[in-house]
């Protein structure tokens, strides 16, 4: 509920409460790209009803 909804810039760490997390994303998609399926095999165990991560044409990436 703390989840930012857009990036406009990347953060190399994750904050504590995870607020950052669309500009962590960023960030780590770009540095792993093969990770993105475990962390969404994760993301929807934790997560209720997590679907996907979208970027938007604008380069902001919204958490669904």
């Amino acid at each position: 509920h703390l989840f930012k909804s857009e990036a406009r810039g990347e953060d190399e760490f994750l904050e504590p409460l995870m607020e950052n997390f669309a500009s962590w994303y960023r960030h780590s998609a770009q540095e792993n790209m093969g990770g993105n399926y475990e962390l969404f095999e994760t993301l929807r165990k934790v997560m209720p009803g997590f679907r996907e991560l979208n970027l938007s044409e604008s380069g902001e990436m919204c958490v669904h």
